[in-house]
This record gives C-alpha cells, structure tokens and sequence, in this order.
C-alpha cells in the first residue's frame, strides 16, 4: 500500500518537484545569459534601485513635515499609511487576479500537468506561488521605500527594518490567495481570455481616470507653505477608522507597533497576519480541489472556440477583400494582429491620457513667457524637444520591435515572394500615420496653448512631421539590424540594447534638427516681427542649414532602412 493510500497529510508532498524545475531554469538562464542581456539587466537593477532611494526620501520628507503638525502627526502618518496599505491591497488583488489567469488556466506547459497524475489542490498552491512572485514584486519596489521612511521619523530601532519584509509577506500572501481565488471563480463561468482581457480593459480606464485625476489636482500646490495646510486637513479627513477584521488594519499595527519599539504590541497583529496567510491558502487550495479542473477545462474549451472563430472570421474577411498587393496584405495583417492583441491596443487609451496630461502641463511654459523668463523662440524649441521625445518614446515601444515580433515564424514572411525592403516598408507605412498625426496634435496642442503665432506653430507643424517620418524610418530599420526573433514581450525587445541606443540616435537627431532649424526660424522671426531682410551671408547660411537638415532626415531614414533589409536578407 502507498503512502497516499495510507492517508499520510499530502498538501505539500511532492511541492518542491513542481516548483525545482522554475528555480532550475532561472538560474541556468542566468549561467546561460548573453553579456548585453547581463548589461541590461544591470542597467535596469541600477534604474529600480535609484527609484526606490527617490521614493523612500520622499515619504521621509513628507512624514517629516507631518511633525509640524504637532499633535496632529501622529494621526496623519497613521492616516497615511493606512491609506498606503489598502491601496497596495487592493493593487495586489486586482493584479494577482489577471495574472492568475495565466498562470493557473492559460500557460503553456498545463497541458503537460494536469494529464500528470498531480492532486488539483498540490498543482494550484504551485501556480500560486509563481503568482505570487509575479505580482508581490511591486511591494518591494514600491512600497518598502515608504514603509521604511518613517523609521528616522519615529526614531525606530534596527530591528524595524528587519520587521518590514517580515509584515509584508504574509500580507502579499493574503492577497494572492484572495485574487487567484476570484480567478477560479470567474473562470468557471465566464471564458478565461475574454474575462482576462475584459479585466486588463477596466484596469487601464482605471488607472487612466486616477491618473489625470492625480494630474489635474495639482499636487505640486501641496508643497508650498499654504498649500500644506490644505494636504493635512485632506490626510486627516480621509477614513472614518480602521476595520479590525481586514489585514490592512493588521499590517498597519504590526509596522507601527515595530517602529516604536514596542514588543509587546507586535505579537497579536504578527500572529493574526500569519494565521490570515495560513487560513487564506488553505481556503484557497480547499476550494481548488472543488474548482480546478472545471474552471481550466472552460478555459480551454473557450479557448478552442474562440481561436477557431477568429480564425474562420478573419480568412473569410481575407477573402472578400482580395488585397491589391503584398505591401495592403501585409498592413492589413499588422492592423488585425495589433488589435486582436489586448496587450497592444489597450495602450492607445494610456497614450491619450498621457497626451491630455502632457498638453495640460503646457501651461506652466506659458507662465514663464509671461514672466519674461523665457520668450516665444524658447517655448518652440521646448515644444519640439518634449514632443519629439514622447514620439521617440512610443517609436521605440511600438516600431523598433515590429520586426522582432514576427517571432520564430519570420521564414514565412522572408520566403514570400517579396523583397525585405517590402515588409520593412509595410510597417513604415502602418506606423508613419499614427505617429504623424500624434506628433502634430502636440505641436498644435502645445503652441495653441502657449499662445505662438501662427507662422510658428506651422513651422513646428512641418518640422515635427519631417522629424517624425525619420525617426519612423530609423525605429523599423534599427529594430530590423537588431531583431530578438525569440522575445514575443515587445517592453522587452524595447528596452534590450538595441532599443537604448535607438532611443539615444533619436535625442541625437531631434537636437540637430533643432539646432539645423534654428537659423530659418530666427530669420522668419526677425522678418515678420522686426521687418528686416536679411543679408546675402545671413540668407546663404540659412539655405545651407535648411537643405543640410532636410539631407541629415532623409540620410537618416535611407541608412536605417538599407541596414535593416540589407541583414534581414542575408537571415537576421
């Protein structure tokens, strides 16, 4: 007879088999890992580690000026620590609950587990822990730095430094267990992909309406003197009072407790968190076993459905349409898998937040116009350099790995009876318009408020276009001398080396367009506003500057281009 017949206690019994073969990977990943993926990695550890510092001495010099409150600081680092924490509670479900989706029902290598003969309950407390790492990672960066600020503040020991992972990993697990939970829930009802995409939908109109909502108060009015008076009496009147019953209230003693050095005080909120865990996991993995498989054979049969469906529909559109040429099949391709994409297209509704964002902060130039401080030439160039900043932004995110994403499929594409230069030309074409537009609503956004003439605001109009269609040209072309036909995450395809350095040509090119554009400007500027012709000499030199821009952007684009079809051709 077995040991499982017997009826030995096997919720973690064969635990570490399921979870050795992720740890395994990571570490030989991390033998196996090239030096520029090392680089990067490096490069982003010093980025996260910089921000959390930022942070942190944030947080200390906001609690800090709590103290002048006098009695009343105390109370408000409470207030605001506990609204810290419900919102981190409240993040950490949401964000546990869309990646269990993946983790628990969509993943590649379920198919493989659950026809192994692993318990249901087992085979979710694994998956759980992958979700767990994959979303309680933002606590770390975000909110030790915070937690940790009040330390010098209340004068704590040593040890309450040590105490704060302690507090927030069974507070992360709370919350994993309470989003993965939902998941299953939801997954049994509702189509796994659809009900993930719906939600991943809601998210982003969430943080979108935060987001400009956060904007449009101003913050920044906190930090003068008059205007502090205003965040105490908003601080002090958020919350009627902590709810005994919810783990934010247990966090919020347990680190309070901590940082004033009173022992005594620690144990009941710790062991509540703990038990909290404890119970929540084995809730969760107690209805795993009712749930599971249910909820992951509706995924995949949803799954099936819906593949087949889009499939169907999609070549029978195909068909009807009969496009003219390789060039329209390929765009119309690009357009059908962009937004099939929810990852993808979700990110257009971020980007025209940010747009309003970004226009609305154009006021404060204005201000500094009507001060005297800086004059009408001043605030174009700052129009141009922000604007073409954010394009080079989203030309890196969205372009620069247009090439990579066509993944280990590319054969497919490249024995097409077309050139290279074809496809690198169809996503110039698929991307050139968006951009373009974008790149000339913020130039007529941004000088409209800042009150430039009208000759101004079409030259920034023209110059911003022209800049654009090179840095378009130079994204495409880049992406395809440097393409990573094994990432299928374009943020990482973006951020790899490739992608830094396109985004440093980009800064690069707009401040010699600047600079190139700089004499005809002044001379229009001199002509329209002080009525004077400019001389033979002052005339050549800027013919000579404006042809050598016009040269530099087209040079820019044709070099990309020619590099990036010329290595695709010869197998990338």
């Amino acid at each position: 007879m077995t040991r499982e017949a017997q009826g030995y206690p096997k919720p973690l019994r064969g635990f570490s088999h399921l979870i050795w073969p992720a740890l395994r990977g990571l570490v030989n990943q991390s033998k196996a890992g090239r030096s520029k993926e090392k680089l990067r990695l490096f490069f982003f550890a010093i980025l996260g580690l910089g921000f959390m510092v930022l942070t942190g001495a944030g947080a200390h010099w906001l609690f800090g000026q709590f103290l002048q409150a006098e009695f009343l600081a105390e109370i408000l680092i409470r207030r605001t620590l506990d609204i810290i924490l419900v919102f981190f509670f409240g993040l950490l479900i949401f964000s546990n609950l869309i990646a269990g989706f993946t983790t628990l029902l969509l993943a590649d290598d379920l198919t493989l587990l659950m026809s192994s003969p692993i318990p249901s309950g087992r085979l979710f407390l694994t998956r759980l822990v992958f979700t767990w790492a994959q979303s309680s990672w933002m606590v770390l960066v975000f909110g030790v730095p915070v937690f940790a600020a009040i330390g010098p503040v209340l004068d704590a020991p040593w040890w309450f430094y040590i105490g704060i992972p302690i507090v927030l990993f069974p507070f992360t697990v709370i919350a994993t267990a309470l989003g993965c939970l939902a998941t299953l829930s939801l997954a049994t009802w509702l189509p796994a992909k659809k009900t993930r995409d719906v939600l991943i939908v809601l998210a982003v109109v969430g943080f979108l309406f935060l987001y400009v909502a956060f904007r449009l108060a101003e913050p920044e009015r906190f930090l003068q003197p008059d205007g502090f008076e205003d965040l105490v009496s908003l601080i002090s009147g958020l919350g009627g009072g902590e709810n005994i019953f919810v783990p934010t209230t247990w966090s919020l003693e347990s680190l309070l407790a901590l940082a004033k050095g009173e022992l005594g005080q620690v144990a009941m909120p710790i062991i509540t968190l703990f038990s909290g865990a404890i119970s929540s996991l084995t809730l969760s993995a107690w209805v795993s076993k009712k749930i599971y498989l249910r909820a992951y054979d509706t995924a995949q049969m949803g799954r099936q459905n819906k593949e087949q469906d889009e499939g169907s529909v999609g070549a029978a559109r195909f068909m009807m349409r009969y496009p003219k040429g390789p060039l329209q099949s390929l765009i119309a391709r690009d357009n059908r898998l962009f937004f099939r994409t929810t990852s993808q297209w979700t990110q257009l509704l971020l980007i025209g937040a940010l747009v309003i964002v970004y226009l609305f902060n154009f006021k404060h130039f204005r201000s500094l116009q009507d001060a005297k401080i800086i004059n009408s030439v001043g605030i174009f160039f700052v129009n141009y350099a922000l604007s073409g900043l954010v394009v080079t932004t989203l030309a890196v995110r969205f372009l620069f790995p247009a090439i990579s994403l066509e993944g280990k499929a590319f054969w497919t594409v490249r024995v097409a009876p077309f050139p290279a230069r074809t496809l690198l030309w169809a996503k110039v074409v698929w991307g050139s318009g968006p951009l373009v537009l974008l790149s000339v609503i913020l130039a007529v956004g941004s000088g409209w408020i800042t009150e430039l003439p009208v000759w101004m605001l079409l030259f920034s109009v023209v110059i911003a276009m022209l800049s654009t269609l090179s840095l378009v040209g130079m994204a495409v072309g880049l992406g395809a001398l440097w393409p990573a036909f094994h990432l299928d995450n374009p943020t990482r395809i973006a951020s790899s080396i490739g992608g830094v350095f396109f985004m440093l040509l980009g800064a690069s090119l707009l401040i010699l367009t600047a600079t190139l554009s700089a004499p005809l400007l002044l001379g229009i500027r001199d002509f329209l506003a002080y009525n004077t012709i400019p001389s033979y000499n002052r005339l050549s030199w800027m013919v000579g500057c404006t042809l050598i821009l016009f040269v530099v952007l087209w040079l820019t684009y044709r070099i990309s281009m020619s590099l990036g079809a010329k290595n695709l051709e010869q197998g990338a």
